[in-house]
C-alpha cells in the first residue's frame, strides 16, 4: 500500500470525528468517548504515535475489528494498510487497553 497521510488522515477524520452518529455507527463510541479513549490509551497505556500512524488510527481500527467482528482483512482495505500492520497495531492497542 502506498501511504498516503493526508488520506489516511481524512478517512480517519469521516470515521471517527465527523459527527458522533457516524462514530458511534463506526466505533461504537461518540466522538468524546473516542477522544478520551485515545488520550488514557497514550497516558496511561502507554500508545504512542508512530512514524505513519497517528494513535487515532491506530485506536480505530482496533475499535472497527471489535466492533463489526470483522476479519483483518476488511480494516486492510478500510484503512489501506497491510495486514501486518493491523494486526500488529492491534495487538499494541489491546495491550494498552489491558495497561489502563
Amino acid at each position: 500500500y502506498i501511504m498516503d497521510f493526508q488520506s489516511n488522515k481524512e478517512r480517519l477524520n469521516e470515521l471517527g470525528y465527523a459527527s458522533d452518529v457516524t462514530c458511534i455507527e463506526q466505533l461504537q463510541l461518540d466522538r468524546q468517548s473516542f477522544k478520551k479513549l485515545c488520550i488514557m490509551l497514550t497516558n496511561i497505556g502507554g500508545l504512542q504515535d508512530t512514524k505513519n500512524m497517528m494513535v487515532d488510527e491506530q485506536v480505530a481500527m482496533c475499535l472497527h475489528i471489535l466492533a463489526h467482528h470483522v476479519k483483518n482483512r476488511v480494516v486492510e482495505f478500510r484503512f489501506k494498510r497491510s495486514g501486518r500492520i493491523v494486526s500488529r497495531h492491534s495487538k499494541i492497542v489491546l495491550n494498552a487497553i489491558i495497561i489502563c
